[in-house]
């Protein structure tokens, strides 16, 4: 893991997510909702110069799959915490709620 400490990973997550159409700014919130989720392994998007997956956008894709998650891997009350705090607090910045 010594190659990801010169890097954020999960910045870098943020950032490419951010990138697609329904925006998600970043933020500490959205960090530790990364945190929870992934890895820092599973968060590098890329892996010897090559990318290794494409990211799903913020709402629709990482909120909902998490949530229909089975295995018991996941904290949903902690997780849910997290994207209620990280969506009251970015209001309109989240472009996908204005859309819903």
């Amino acid at each position: 893991m010594g190659h990801l400490a010169a890097k954020d990973v999960y910045q870098d997550l943020g950032r490419a997510i951010d990138g697609l159409t329904a925006r998600t700014p970043w933020s500490e919130t959205l960090r530790a909702i990364r945190r929870e989720l992934y890895t820092e392994e599973e968060a590098d998007l890329e892996a010897g110069g090559e990318y290794r997956y494409t990211v799903s956008p913020f709402v629709i894709g990482v909120f909902e799959f998490t949530m229909m998650r089975a295995d018991g891997g996941v904290d949903f009350p902690r997780v849910a915490r997290l994207f209620r705090e990280y969506l009251a607090a970015s209001g309109e910045r989240v472009s996908v709620m204005r859309t819903m």
